[in-house]
């Protein structure tokens, strides 16, 4: 599911849900915020210079996982 800003046009959060308490919410810039449940479908790949790189849960995890971030983006939001 996306959330999106239709003042700026754009999307301020994706949120994923996998089943009952299991969750992902994802800001554009990559940080995120999971349940522990949801983390275990945390992964990344990206393809760079004709080779494709992939990244553990626990490397993303020490350089994107942000809950505080997520709420804050959140916050602007709900009223």
């Amino acid at each position: 599911m996306q959330f999106w800003d239709h003042e700026k046009g754009e999307t301020f959060l994706y949120r994923y849900a996998f089943g009952p308490g299991a969750w992902l919410d994802l800001l554009p810039d990559g940080r995120f915020d999971a349940s522990p449940v949801g983390m275990r479908y945390l992964c990344y790949a990206e393809r760079a210079s004709g080779t494709l790189n992939s990244y553990t849960a626990e490397e993303l995890v020490k350089e994107f996982y942000d809950p505080k971030a997520v709420q804050e983006v959140l916050e602007k939001y709900v009223k």
